[in-house]
């Protein structure tokens, strides 16, 4: 992997000093993003507020016979005083957030794009595999989730579009440095997705998935568990409503962290799923069902959004509690965008009252 990036930096750079070399026309990128993040739980002393600016760059070469490079350096920088827990920094009478400061090589890796719609990469790159639900870059977070893959995508074939991925190591969001290692299981699945058109504008759509997981290898946890989502929505380029049910199938009885049966999402970009509060980033042992509805809108350039989650145990019906999820936005002048976004998790049977606020201004050039 060092050869690689090293391989790939010193391409880059005589393609960015319009050197004679094979290479050229390439394309330097510049993206800042300050979030502030605010968390109050009961269960901890003193509320969070976060004060975190990525800076990333990024550098992109031209194409000699197909084959290009890119690399990306991303460093989350803290703005005043650390007053919350990063995962990292030991700050644990504060509430998560997820945002540790340091500096990482987000992607690095080479690309050979062929004929008939082929993409091969190699290296350290962003995958997104269609809603983000099994693999995502968990792109919200500061520092993002990257792949250490060999990787494959091709449109040959009129109407399919076949990936495979060979991936040697995850890069987590908890910063530069390594995280836990994850139990790891085997998933199979389908998923069947549409819409249909009523007059110009007007759209009913729906998605239905279902998904088998087993235990993989070196897993001490005894895994047999299912996953099934079903969701409609109807709206148009202005406004839209969506109403679903999602459902992680657990076990009935007392387990501990290494030892849960229930069907788990290790790699997605937990994020989108089950509310914004992030209360449900490891499924609990008796399973989770997610009853949802949501709402969005737009007008005068700006974009809303609006969720209600109500979550219960799916192996024994227990309530957990309930969210409310706001958000807000717009882009000005295509390079900026302004963001605030709430999230309030209420418990019932499990966890404790969560609220979120965020405030986000995002830059690229």
């Amino acid at each position: 992997m060092k050869i690689l990036v090293l391989l790939l930096l010193t391409a880059l750079a005589a393609a960015a000093e319009g050197l004679p070399a094979p290479l050229s026309g390439g394309k330097a990128g510049l993206e800042l993003r300050y979030r502030h993040e605010n968390v109050e739980q009961p269960d901890k002393p003193s509320t969070a507020a976060a004060n975190t600016l990525r800076l990333r760059l990024n550098l992109r070469s031209g194409s000699a016979g197909g084959f290009s490079g890119f690399a990306e350096l991303d460093h989350v920088l803290v703005v005043g005083g650390v007053r919350y827990d990063s995962t990292r920094n030991g700050q644990v009478e504060f509430p998560v957030v997820a945002d540790p400061e340091g500096t990482d090589l987000n992607q690095a890796y080479l690309q050979y794009a062929g004929n008939a719609g082929t993409i091969l990469r190699l290296g350290r790159q962003r995958m997104r595999l269609d809603s983000e639900r099994f693999i995502g870059a968990v792109g919200w977070r500061q520092n993002e989730q990257t792949y250490d893959a060999f990787t494959l995508e091709t449109t040959a074939l009129p109407g399919l579009t076949a990936s495979y991925a060979y991936i040697d190591e995850v890069r987590r969001p908890f910063g530069p440095d390594r995280g836990s290692p994850q139990l790891s299981s085997g998933t199979h699945g389908l998923r069947y997705d549409g819409s249909h058109g009523f007059g110009r504008e007007l759209k009913f759509g729906w998605a239905l998935e279902y998904a088998r997981q087993q235990r993989g290898s070196r897993n001490p946890a005894s895994i047999d568990a299912d996953y099934s989502l079903i969701e409609l929505s109807l709206g148009n380029q202005a406004a839209g409503f969506t109403v679903g049910r999602e459902a992680l199938s657990g076990e009935r009885g007392t387990f501990t962290a290494s030892m849960n049966p229930a069907f788990q999402t290790r790699l997605a970009t937990l994020h989108k799923w089950q509310g914004w509060a992030d209360k449900f980033l490891t499924t609990p042992s008796a399973g989770i069902e997610d009853i949802y509805m949501g709402l969005r809108g737009s007008l005068a350039g700006w974009s809303g959004q609006a969720a209600w989650h109500d979550f219960q145990a799916q192996a024994t019906g227990l309530h957990y509690g309930t969210e409310l999820d706001l958000s807000v936005s717009r882009k000005l002048r295509e390079r900026y965008e302004v963001l605030a976004k709430y999230a309030d998790y209420s418990a019932s049977g499990l966890f404790t009252d969560t609220r979120k606020f965020w405030r986000q201004l995002a830059a690229s050039f």
